[in-house]
């Protein structure tokens, strides 16, 4: 989700709110569901991206589609990549740890 940094490089609460309503609609549902789990959210420099890991590319979609209909757009792009083995997440862990 690309956005207009404010003076301090984060969004606006207005676009923040919205991005915080994709995040609880997806909650609902996909990760309820079970379908996907997101690992990490990481808004900086204009841009906050979700990262899931899903068992099925298609049935993630589904849920995604599913979750979102009868609501506005939101201005997202999704990419698939595999990772079997979780390393950008084992990536993050590991610059988290203190």
């Amino acid at each position: 989700w690309d956005y207009q940094p404010q003076t301090n490089g984060m969004p606006s609460a207005e676009v923040t709110q919205r991005m915080d309503e994709l995040e609880d609609l997806l909650d609902k549902g996909v990760e309820s569901n079970r379908g996907a789990f997101m690992t990490v959210a990481v808004t900086c420099k204009g841009r906050r991206e979700w990262q899931w890991y899903a068992r099925d590319q298609d049935e993630f979609m589904r849920l995604f589609n599913s979750a979102l209909g009868g609501k506005p757009s939101f201005p997202v792009q999704i990419s698939h990549q595999q990772d079997k083995q979780w390393a950008a997440y084992r990536r993050i862990q590991e610059g988290a740890r203190p």
